[in-house]
């Protein structure tokens, strides 16, 4: 998918872009001075001093009136797991909800609201869920109807985080998560992305709108061995040309893609 950075990229090895790729910056930092050491293809073309793209500052006010009018509403830490039967658990206790098994909100969007979110399951559906705060994740976030090997899935999920999009020490040795990432006051990241020993893959099966690169591991820059975190695959969700999950923040000038104000 198209790549775009406010910043200036920082590049090792032989990354693949099948997509268009654009900086603001001149230029790109080559670790080890270029080839061979650092030798990017860019299949889909390379843009360098290109404009900036603005980035909201804010979650969606189109959002949160929506979860409060034929939506969900919380206020405080609340605990969501999808369920692949289209229905969902959540624990809140403002509104005294212990593992309480609800409907998915009719218009597609959930917003919590002083509080963090942590997110877990599979989605059956379509569904945009926000925070004001951090959304947690610590287990795998997947479609009931898999888009890689169903075209015609019609499960999208929308995650859009006031502070950071956040895979905790909890999460398993490998994760996945099928969503459309915002990230708005810092990044996606990884909570103990620099404690030993390295842990397995994280997939993300999507897109992610990040304000600045989150780290999710670390890597030996001579030996590209990684020495902590997750090894990134990140695959971008091409219905995501054509479709967004509900109230989920676009404006003309960017779409959900793999994105960072400074990579």
């Amino acid at each position: 998918g198209p790549t775009h950075t406010n910043g200036i990229f920082n590049m090792h090895g032989r990354p693949v872009f099948d997509g268009p790729v654009s900086s603001r910056a001149p230029t790109i930092n080559m670790w080890g001075g270029g080839p061979p050491t650092t030798d990017p293809v860019f299949n889909g073309g390379l843009q360098l001093g290109a404009d900036p793209i603005p980035f909201p500052g804010t979650p969606p006010n189109a959002l949160i009136q929506a979860a409060g009018n034929g939506g969900e509403s919380f206020t405080g830490d609340t605990q969501v797991t999808l369920l692949s039967n289209g229905t969902m658990r959540v624990t809140n206790s403002a509104r005294r909800l212990n593992n309480q098994v609800m409907p998915l909100p009719g218009n597609g969007a959930l917003y919590v609201s002083g509080g963090n979110l942590t997110l877990q399951g599979t989605l059956n559906g379509q569904l945009t869920i926000g925070t004001d705060r951090d959304v947690r994740i610590a287990n795998p976030v997947v479609y009931a109807a898999d888009p890689v090997q169903n075209p015609n899935s019609d499960d999208l999920m929308g995650i859009v985080a006031g502070r950071n999009v956040v895979v905790t020490s909890q999460a398993p040795q490998n994760v996945r998560i099928d969503a459309a990432i915002m990230a708005l006051s810092t990044s996606f990241m990884v909570e103990t992305w620099n404690q030993a020993p390295p842990r397995g893959i994280l997939t993300l099966y999507g897109g992610v709108i990040q304000k600045h690169r989150g780290p999710v591991g670390t890597f030996d820059t001579n030996t590209g061995k990684r020495v902590t975190g997750y090894q990134k695959d990140y695959r971008y969700d091409t219905r995501l040309r054509a479709i967004s999950p509900p109230f989920f923040p676009l404006t003309g000038a960017y779409e959900p893609v793999v994105w960072d104000e400074n990579r």
